[in-house]
């Protein structure tokens, strides 16, 4: 079982396979069985959904030199939509390195300037006997965090994978070169971080990880 609802209907999701229908149907007090889609963290189609193309240019504005700060999961700065090199061969090492310093060459860079961790990855709130173990790397253990902080202050990136360079004004395809970007995703727990990034002019849809606090800095930044 997945989880319980009680609100506006009573009943439970399952995580089953599909032949079951009629097994799941025959069971006393089931009236129906509805299938459930599969959810993913996306940006696709927020620039288009709230015309930011058309802000940056008849503003002339895309955020540039504002500072954004994201109390949240953490903020991956291997992802190419903060200019990171996309790898996740790099990725899942610092993970495993996450109570160290990040390599100076990886973070802080351009747009992502700083950031915290302030309660380590196996925090878990829920627990009254865990402790924080605050270190110095807001590397993202969720996805979360990066997917906000992209929505706020990413590049946009490629239908390659790539980093979006520009322009951010109406030329920009939505449709085409330019697509949405999945943040990693981890189990497990994972503490609060904090990041500071700064806005850069956003691409139409970012792809971007308990609380940590992390800062990007765009040098184009999005505000949607």
């Amino acid at each position: 079982m997945l989880y319980r609802t009680s609100a506006i209907s009573a009943g439970v999701a399952v995580l089953t396979d599909v032949t079951n229908y009629r097994a799941l149907l025959s069971l006393p007090g089931v009236r129906t069985v509805y299938p459930i889609a599969p959810k993913t963290i996306e940006n696709a189609g927020v620039a288009d959904l709230v015309n930011a193309p058309e802000v940056w240019e008849s503003l002339d504005n895309t955020g540039q030199g504002v500072d954004v700060g994201i109390i949240d999961t953490g903020i991956d700065y291997t992802h190419t939509d903060f200019g990171g090199s996309g790898s996740v061969g790099q990725y899942n090492l610092l993970r495993r390195l996450e109570d160290r310093p990040a390599p100076a060459r990886v973070f802080p860079n351009a747009k992502v300037v700083g950031g915290f961790d302030f309660a380590g990855d196996d925090y878990n709130a829920s627990d009254p006997t865990s402790v924080p173990q605050p270190d110095p790397n807001p590397l993202d253990c969720h996805g979360h965090g990066s997917h906000v902080a992209g929505t706020a202050a990413g590049y946009g990136v490629n239908e390659d994978g790539s980093t979006y360079s520009g322009p951010y004004d109406t030329s920009l395809d939505l449709n085409g070169s330019v697509r949405a970007s999945r943040p990693r995703q981890t189990s497990g727990r994972c503490g609060s971080s904090a990041a500071r990034a700064r806005p850069t002019s956003s691409a139409r849809q970012w792809n971007l990880p308990p609380t940590r606090m992390a800062t990007a800095r765009s040098r184009t930044g999005s505000t949607s």
